[in-house]
């Protein structure tokens, strides 16, 4: 053997762990193994008292995790209820929600979370679009978020996801079809069929997913639209409350957002 064969040799075997080191690894792993296998026997019990799935069913630890996130959802939105319940029992719990969403913003439309959740849930309107100009073009109005209210996984919940996903791709002008119409008007509006085309230009694709319904309401900013929120159902509705609901919640919104851009623009 050369004397270039023994030092790589000796590279290799510097390469390769002491027997002690290699028992400390396998005896490391042993240990953590052992404590998650631990912490995922406790969450399978957790689950079962909180109204999981029976712990005897659940064998794998893919199931006991998929059980979690469904209770987590499940929470989450009993949580959202009962915040629209304590929201709706007076207007200054409605008015504090709505201040606190308009300060944790960076612009109107993300503060809209007390208008959509009482909307669709006090309200049970099943689906909502937001509306907002494009950032390089003021006239031009695309999907800044959509956000489904019905059981996840129905046949609804993937009629509405696919209407959102065709949707995302159409841009609209003020004036034109419902999100233009109440973005000039600065006004809601209640459309009880949007399967007629001259009221609603997708009418086509809402028909093809079963969407029956819809209101249409304008989030007003120091005198100028920044977002149109739409609302939709699967059912037939002339919901007057609904739309009068929305406008006051709307009207809310963009006047504590007009209020704190005055207040950082004094500031700056």
């Amino acid at each position: 053997m050369s004397e270039g064969d023994t030092v790589e040799v000796s590279r290799d075997f510097g390469r390769l762990e002491s027997p002690a080191r290699k028992n400390w690894h396998k005896d490391h792993s042993k240990k953590y193994r052992a404590n998650v296998g631990e912490k995922f026997k406790q969450l399978s019990s957790v689950l079962e008292t909180i109204g999981g799935k029976d712990e005897a069913s659940i064998k794998y630890k893919s199931q006991i995790l998929e059980n979690a996130v469904d209770l987590v959802k499940v929470l989450r939105e009993d949580v959202s209820v009962l915040e629209v319940e304590v929201a709706m029992s007076s207007r200054k719990f409605l008015m504090d929600w709505i201040e606190r969403s308009v300060i944790a913003a960076d612009k109107p439309s993300n503060a809209l979370q007390p208008l959509v959740e009482i909307v669709c849930r006090k309200c049970s309107w099943k689906y909502v679009e937001v509306w907002e100009p494009i950032e390089s073009e003021a006239d031009v109005l695309e999907i800044g978020l959509v956000s489904s209210f019905v059981r996840v996984k129905s046949p609804v919940a993937r009629d509405l996801e696919t209407f959102g996903k065709r949707s995302s791709s159409v841009l609209f002008n003020p004036g034109l079809g419902l999100v233009g119409r109440v973005w000039t008007s600065m006004r809601g509006e209640l459309v009880s069929d949007v399967c007629e085309p001259s009221m609603f230009l997708r009418a086509n694709l809402a028909m093809c997913k079963g969407i029956s319904s819809s209101i249409a309401i304008p989030i007003v900013v120091l005198g100028r639209t920044s977002t149109v929120v739409i609302f939709y159902d699967t059912d037939s509705r002339f919901d007057n409350h609904s739309l009068r609901l929305a406008e006051s919640i709307a009207a809310s919104i963009g006047t504590m957002c007009g209020a704190k851009m005055n207040r950082e623009g004094l500031r700056k």
